[in-house]
């Protein structure tokens, strides 16, 4: 694989991501676990305008017009919350920040040009840091449910 297909590779992962995490943004009412998540989620949107800067260098005519599209966030809305959803909302962002360092560490490993495996490895250690923070999330949810 390619820098370049690995770029493309990790881009959509990135982009798929910061989609996700406006969905549950957009359905989640908790003050502070919306917080967190649009911190999450501005550095995931971090990253693919990072991303998109060096494909835009590598490739002439990249088209970042598909990773530019996302859903509004919407105001928060006052109601009671399904924590039972929540907790599978935040249960589900746990694995998927898990399997997104796995793909920055194998990128980084896989990857020809030092400066993005350093890129990666940055990456890496910003996904485990979104994992740490959602699984506090769920402890708290779980002493909160008890």
């Amino acid at each position: 694989m390619t820098d370049l297909e690995i770029l493309k590779k990790i881009l959509n992962q990135e982009t798929e991501a910061e989609k996700r995490y406006i969905e549950q943004i957009n359905k989640i009412r908790t003050p502070i676990i919306r917080k967190v998540l649009k911190d999450i989620r501005l550095e995931e949107y971090r990253h693919k305008r990072e991303l998109i800067v060096i494909l835009k260098n590598m490739e002439d005519h990249f088209d970042d017009k598909p990773y530019a599209e996302v859903e509004k966030i919407m105001p928060e809305e006052p109601g009671s919350e399904d924590f039972r959803l929540v907790q599978a909302l935040l249960e589900l962002d746990k694995e998927k920040e898990a399997e997104a360092a796995t793909l920055y560490l194998e990128s980084s490993e896989k990857a020809e040009d030092p400066k993005l495996r350093d890129l990666f490895l940055e990456f890496l250690n910003q996904e485990k840091a979104h994992e740490k923070k959602i699984k506090t999330l769920i402890d708290q949810l779980n002493l909160f449910n008890r």
